[in-house]
């Protein structure tokens, strides 16, 4: 499935699972909803790990059911307030230089860039940083 796109755009859960495939060794979460994790643990494949990156503080119904044939569940870590300014610190100081990663992005140009890195093979951007403002 890698390199692959596909639009589920107005399909229901179930025919989402469907277009999608399933059997996935990793499925991450950037969302966090009970609908993205119902969705992702249905893809998830045997023994396969189901990242949640978007932990939110709220009760979210789960069937556990999903978490058979050896799945697990894992969250990643978000930052936190407090780490915001050592990493501007580090940024400051040059400990980690990230510019050659940023490829900056007039708004008006936007939709021409995601045709040519959506799909594409050979991407040429690691970071699009969007600036509605130039």
């Amino acid at each position: 499935m890698a390199g692959q796109t596909v639009d589920v755009r107005g399909l229901s859960v179930e025919d989402q699972a469907l277009a999608l495939g399933g059997g996935f060794g990793t499925v991450f979460d950037t969302v966090g909803t009970a609908l993205t994790i119902d969705l992702g643990m249905r893809l998830l494949g045997k023994g396969g790990t189901f990242v949640n990156v978007a932990v939110h503080d709220e009760p979210i119904p789960f069937n556990f059911l999903r978490l058979g044939s050896e799945r697990r569940m894992v969250t990643s870590c978000n930052f936190e307030v407090g780490d915001y300014p050592r990493a501007l610190a580090w940024l400051e100081s040059g400990v980690f230089r990230v510019r050659e990663w940023i490829t900056p992005v007039r708004l008006p140009d936007l939709p021409g860039r995601f045709a040519e890195t959506v799909g594409a093979a050979q991407k040429g951007v690691f970071k699009m940083v969007v600036d509605p403002w130039s």
